[in-house]
C-alpha cells in the first residue's frame, strides 16, 4: 500500500531549491579534491631523531636492556619508513665519567636504529644519551641511572 503525500507549492518550491543547493554543494567539493598525478606517493623528508625506547637503568658493564631504539623522523613526528640513517649515540649528560661501549652507531632499518649492547661502566645517576646523524636534528634520551652490580 502506498500513499501520496501532497506538498503545498511554496514548501514544494523550498525542497526542490534545498535539494539542488545540497547537490551543488557536493559536487563542487568533490571537484575540488585534488588527486595525485601519479600513482606514488614520496615520504616527508627525514627532518629528526627521537628515542623511541628510552634507555632503561642498568647495572654498571651491564647492557642497557631492553635495547635503545631511535626512530627516524619527518618534520611532523612521523617515523620515516624508508630512512637507513646512520645514528650514532652517546653519552650526554655523565655524572660519573661513565664510558659507553657496546655498538653505538648503526644503520637504521625502517626508520628504526636499535642499539642492542649499550653498556656504561660507572656507575652514577642522571645519564643521558645523545643521538645524531649526518643532516638530521639530534635528540636527548630521558635520564636513567647506572647501579651498582650484583
Amino acid at each position: 500500500m502506498t500513499a501520496a503525500v501532497e506538498i503545498a507549492p511554496p514548501v514544494r518550491r523550498l525542497f526542490t531549491i534545498a535539494v539542488v543547493l545540497v547537490v551543488v554543494a557536493v559536487v563542487a567539493t568533490c571537484n575540488a579534491v585534488e588527486y595525485p598525478s601519479s600513482s606514488s606517493v614520496s615520504s616527508p623528508p627525514a627532518a629528526k631523531l627521537a628515542f623511541d625506547l628510552q634507555p632503561t637503568n642498568a647495572a654498571a658493564g651491564a647492557d642497557i636492556s631492553p635495547p635503545v631504539i631511535v626512530a627516524v623522523q619527518d618534520g611532523m613526528g612521523n617515523v620515516v619508513t624508508t630512512a637507513t640513517s646512520t645514528v650514532t649515540v652517546a653519552v650526554g649528560t655523565n655524572p660519573a665519567h661513565g664510558t659507553l661501549s657496546g655498538t653505538t652507531t648503526v644503520g637504521a632499518i625502517g626508520g628504526f636504529a636499535t642499539f642492542v649492547n649499550l653498556i656504561i661502566d660507572s656507575v652514577g645517576t642522571g645519564y643521558t644519551l645523545t643521538a645524531a646523524a649526518a643532516g638530521l636534528t639530534g635528540a636527548t634520551s630521558s635520564a636513567f641511572n647506572v647501579t651498582v652490580a650484583h
